[in-house]
Formats: C-alpha cells, sequence, structure tokens
C-alpha cells in the first residue's frame, strides 16, 4: 500500500470518462486539496470554473465494471479562515414549475475556528453574535465514472 501526495493542476465539472489524473491501487492513501464549489482555492484564487469542481479523476489498478469500491474518507482539514453556503433549497431540487416561487438564495458566509473546530457566521444578526456551531466538514462531490462513457454534471449528480 502507498501513499500518495497528489498535487491537482486540472479539476473537473463532470464525474465521466475523463483521462485518469493518478493511477492507485487497493488500500493505497491519496493526499489531495479540492477546491471550494466555486473554483477557489485556500489562497483564494479561482483555479477552476463552478458548480463544484473535483479533484482527480483516480484509476483504481484491477477495479472492474460490477466491482463494489469503498473510499474512506480519513480526515479533512479546513484550509482556509472562512466558507460559505446558500439558504434555502437549490432549484434544480423542486418542481421546475414552482423554480419561479422559490426565494433568492443569499450567500452566506462563516468563519472557520480551526483550532476551536467550530463556525460561526460573519455577518450574525445581533441574537446570533456569540453563536457558533462544531465544524463539521463535508467532502463536497465523489463518484465513479458511468459505464458508458457519459458524463453527469457535477451540478445535478445526485
Amino acid at each position: 500500500m502507498a501513499t500518495h501526495r497528489f498535487h491537482p493542476s486540472m479539476f473537473f465539472n463532470t464525474i465521466g470518462a475523463h483521462a485518469p489524473a493518478l493511477r492507485i491501487r487497493d488500500g493505497d492513501t491519496v493526499i489531495t486539496e479540492t477546491l471550494d464549489a466555486h473554483g477557489f482555492d485556500a489562497e483564494g484564487k479561482q483555479r477552476a470554473r463552478d458548480p463544484n469542481p473535483m479533484s482527480g479523476p483516480f484509476f483504481i489498478e484491477g477495479a472492474a465494471a460490477g466491482d463494489g469500491l469503498e473510499v474512506q474518507i480519513d480526515r479533512i482539514d479546513m484550509n482556509r479562515a472562512t466558507g460559505w453556503t446558500r439558504s434555502g433549497l437549490a432549484w434544480h431540487v423542486v418542481d421546475p414549475s414552482e423554480v419561479r416561487n422559490m426565494p433568492g438564495r443569499d450567500k452566506i458566509t462563516w468563519n472557520i475556528d480551526r483550532n476551536g473546530q467550530k463556525i460561526s457566521l460573519e455577518d450574525a444578526p445581533g441574537a446570533l453574535k456569540d453563536w457558533s456551531t462544531p465544524l463539521d466538514p463535508m467532502i463536497g462531490c465523489l463518484g465513479v465514472a458511468p459505464a458508458e462513457g457519459q458524463f453527469i454534471s457535477t451540478a445535478t449528480s445526485g
């Protein structure tokens, strides 16, 4: 089992038949970095377009169509002082006839306290000025290339 330190130079907004960026074996560990959903890196530089650019893809030597794959995320380290979310539901998850009735999706910025392992609202209203919640990072998009060679958008990948 090998450990790979992968520094991506390309990012994809589709899960699909892209050329492998790295070839690995069962049991290998990959240490890499990702971008946020708008394509910004740890220094705030936009390195890819949105939505949801992904690092990789990784080719698993010996894996065959129909095999079950297990990916274990051992650790996620935050690499910035802020993060963001959007309020409300994403419009692509509601009935299309209701999109015109949906409220705006404001961008909300969060301060990330890596040492204290908590986040708080950057522009918190008075009642929430001292409020915080535990930091619980998530990987974002993760997928397996479809068998027929098609490409699936990371905006609606399910």
